[in-house]
């Protein structure tokens, strides 16, 4: 392999890193905004304020994401307690 050639796969291994790092801190703001948001408009959703009107739960401890869609936004969790879906739309 010539020496320029070689200079660029190895800068090219660590920008595949740097890149592969980056993303991946990336995808833990994007899930932590996703339920946030999720979170959010449950909350706005319920005359009560709370994630689960039904209940009075308020805990996002007790749900699960059931659904997303191509933008990898929530549009549905699960209440473990209950077994009840909430789908949750674009507003």
């Amino acid at each position: 392999m010539h020496v320029d050639a070689m200079r660029i796969f190895v800068y090219s291994k660590e920008m595949q890193k740097s890149y592969a790092k980056l993303m991946k801190s990336r995808r833990h703001v994007a899930e932590a905004q996703a339920v946030a948001v999720a979170v959010d408009k449950l909350r706005r959703h319920s005359c009560r304020d709370v994630i689960c009107s039904l209940c009075n739960n308020d805990q996002q401890t007790k749900f699960e994401t059931t659904n997303v869609n191509d933008s990898d936004f929530i549009t549905e969790v699960n209440l473990l307690k209950m077994g009840l879906s909430a789908h949750i739309k674009k507003t």
